[in-house]
């Protein structure tokens, strides 16, 4: 996500079309509670359990999407640590608007903040800080932007945006095509790579060798046991000095402890982005 801000067109967009899903036929309770009067109140959003927060501006902006007139006041940013009962957000004005955004902005809230903290709790229990926490193209379809950056707040680093941002022979490509070093010859001998990254899945110690003649820029070591992994670390150090070895597959929060002295660069992880837990908020406007 280097280079790409939050708050881009495509992400407004995004929430433009969220807050559409929401009041295609307008916010009827409201409407015929309030009868389009101006009532000025204060609604708070508040932690209702401990993380790290992602998502605080894209909440403001959907308030002021619909109402660019509301008071607001943010007393946490992005990658902030909060505890149960913090106070996040204060917004003051007309009330009939604080309602409408209410749930678009929470469910952003909690579902980025969510990521955030679950990729934050990779990272401490991991404790290695040579060996980068990776997400995966494992997030849900047209959210994958803000859940990478959520990512990036957490503490961690993304992997690949998408198919043509670098190379990935996976285990398919290699079923489908032949040998491993016939498909990097091919890759690494195309005009059209130009000057990206090229990666490799490998899943057995013995196929390493197939990868020496044409040297992929990162080694991933897939699903392999530990003593696997630490046979293959050897001899890629050995004999592929200049590529970077990433390990993926079977890791979790409970087992992350195992890789912590292994000498690699990257641990890739699907669950931080596709399994993440919500971190909870709730708005409640004051009497």
């Amino acid at each position: 996500m280097k280079g790409r801000k939050l708050l881009n067109r495509r992400v407004k967009r995004l929430i433009e079309n969220a807050l559409k899903e929401d009041l295609h036929n307008g916010d009827i309770t409201t409407e015929i509670l309030f009868n389009n009067l101006k009532i000025s109140k204060k609604g708070i959003i508040k932690s209702k359990s401990e993380g790290i927060i992602a998502g605080i501006d894209i909440a403001e902006y959907i308030f002021k999407y619909i109402d660019n007139t509301l008071n607001i006041r943010k007393l946490f940013n992005d990658g902030d640590s909060i505890k149960k009962d913090d106070i996040i957000m204060e917004i003051e004005g007309n009330v009939t608007s604080i309602l409408k955004a209410e749930r678009t902005a929470l469910n952003f809230l909690i579902h980025m903040s969510g990521i955030a903290t679950l990729t934050n709790e990779f990272i401490k229990k991991l404790n290695n800080p040579k060996i980068k926490i990776l997400d995966t193209r494992k997030t849900l379809p047209n959210l994958r932007e803000i859940e990478k950056y959520s990512v990036k707040v957490g503490g961690g680093e993304n992997h690949r945006y998408n198919l043509g941002e670098m190379v990935l022979i996976k285990e398919n490509h290699l079923n489908s095509f032949g040998d491993i070093k016939t498909a990097l010859k091919k890759i690494k001998t195309s005009e059209k790579l130009g000057n990206k990254k090229v990666e490799i899945e490998i899943e057995r110690y013995e196929d390493l060798k197939e990868c020496i003649e044409y040297p992929p820029d990162i080694i991933m070591l897939d699903n392999m046991s530990i003593d696997e992994i630490k046979k293959s670390i050897e001899f890629i150090r050995k004999n592929l000095k200049d590529t970077k070895i990433e390990v993926s597959g079977g890791i979790t929060i409970d087992n992350i402890e195992n890789y912590k002295e292994l000498d690699i660069d990257f641990i890739s992880i699907g669950t931080i982005t596709h399994s993440a837990r919500s971190l909870d908020f709730s708005l409640l406007i004051e009497k």
